[in-house]
């Protein structure tokens, strides 16, 4: 099965492609997403865990609180990491919905939307 993840080849994006599995991060050889173990702990832990698979340089621009926590242990998938990434963001709406945005340098930046925009 081709990993889904490959429509980043050739894009600016393509760092976000998970070149290697990771204890809570794997491309499935059986349907070819991305699966992601999201843990009970802090949200930002849970980010850096999710992008720590992939070519992203560290430390991310983190621009929400540190007090964002994941209640529970959960796995997450998606056809590439930013699937992943915006579902694992989509319960956080307050004090404004959370998103991430993904520079060309290899950056991801964590902010609060405080226009309320969708997407990325």
């Amino acid at each position: 099965v081709e990993p889904k993840q490959h429509s980043l080849y050739g894009t600016s994006l393509e760092y976000l492609i998970v070149p290697r599995d990771t204890d809570r991060v794997y491309v499935s050889p059986d349907d070819g997403r991305v699966h992601f173990h999201a843990e009970t702990g802090s949200l930002k832990s849970n980010v850096e865990a999710l992008l720590a698979a992939t070519n992203t340089a560290m430390p991310l621009v983190w621009e929400v609180s540190e007090q964002h926590f994941n209640p529970t242990d959960i796995w997450m998938t998606g056809d590439t990491v930013l699937d992943v990434l915006d579902q694992l963001l989509l319960s956080y709406n307050e004090p404004h919905p959370i998103k991430t945005r993904a520079w060309v340098n290899r950056i991801v930046e964590v902010y609060y939307d405080t226009k309320n925009r969708r997407g990325m």
